[in-house]
């Protein structure tokens, strides 16, 4: 009987771990509730020890507000950390939904996805889409070690 060769597992290198703060849903409606979000990012980027990288995980605004995520936007421009952040656009980014006017409304799904999809990628161009032509799947190589994706 011929002797089997035992493979073991390769041991991973001495991985750094990794620290990540995770936002969603802040479903801002105007600018105060902006600078809410923002000071909650501040909070996270004076913590000690520090985050290696940030994921904002969709509903930044409500009703796609072109204005607050814009202002969003400027606001992580200004702190110095896109370069570490994955952002990931959520229904209320892309879709103009709104309770008062349900027709309107209507409309603006049908004409809008593209331009709000197209205005998230322009201010938050953060991640890789893996599957050319659709939003989602959506990934970023943060570490050797870790990827993120974003499933919707």
């Amino acid at each position: 009987m011929k002797k089997q060769k035992t493979i073991s597992p390769r041991q991973p290198q001495t991985a750094k771990n990794i620290r990540l703060a995770f936002f969603a849903d802040f479903h801002a409606n105007n600018e105060d509730e902006i600078d809410r979000a923002l000071k909650l990012i501040d909070d996270a980027l004076k913590a000690d020890p520090k985050p290696d990288h940030i994921i904002i995980g969709g509903d930044i605004v409500e009703r796609a507000q072109a204005n607050l995520l814009n202002q969003f936007a400027a606001g992580l421009r200004k702190r110095k950390c896109l370069s570490r952040a994955t952002i990931v656009p959520g229904n209320h980014d892309i879709f103009p939904v709104s309770d008062k006017n349900r027709v309107q409304s209507l409309f603006a799904m049908i004409r809008l996805p593209f331009v709000g999809v197209q205005l998230f990628y322009k201010l938050f161009a953060t991640g890789t889409k893996l599957n050319t032509g659709n939003t989602y799947p959506m990934g970023r190589v943060i570490s050797p070690d870790v990827l993120v994706v974003a499933l919707n």
